[in-house]
């Protein structure tokens, strides 16, 4: 199990760091259906690893100067409100819910990525 958790998280990685997408959207699965997490330990796991993931990453991509840092600092002010709320509520969800939520919400962010992909000539 450790070994494949060290090569899942290799893969995720280096798609994370090669492509920008969020390391939720990745992680998340790999946790559930991989290594058989409950939806409550994967959302807290998930997180504390995106912590780390996007650091290194916010870092090769600032000192590239591939950062935008004036949305970045905005958009996460924004997003504060967001995470306060949404991390006190996990606590007050049933399990099957909050399964079903990231379930949808990775489903849509694949179907919209795709829809991007085809539309841009890919």
């Amino acid at each position: 199990r450790k070994a494949m958790t060290i090569i899942a998280g290799a893969v995720v990685g280096g798609i994370m760091g090669a492509s920008g997408i969020g390391g939720g959207v990745l992680v998340v699965p790999v946790l559930i259906i991989l290594l058989g997490l409950p939806p409550r330990q994967t959302v807290g796991t998930s997180i504390f690893i995106a912590l780390f993931l996007s650091f290194l990453t916010a870092l090769i991509y600032g000192k590239s100067g591939e950062t935008d840092f004036g949305i970045a600092i905005v958009m996460t002010i924004g997003a504060w409100g967001g995470v306060y709320s949404g991390g006190k509520l996990i606590t007050r969800l049933p399990e099957r819910p909050l399964v079903i939520t990231v379930a949808i919400t990775v489903m849509v962010a694949a179907v919209i990525m795709c829809v991007n992909v085809l539309s841009s000539g890919f």
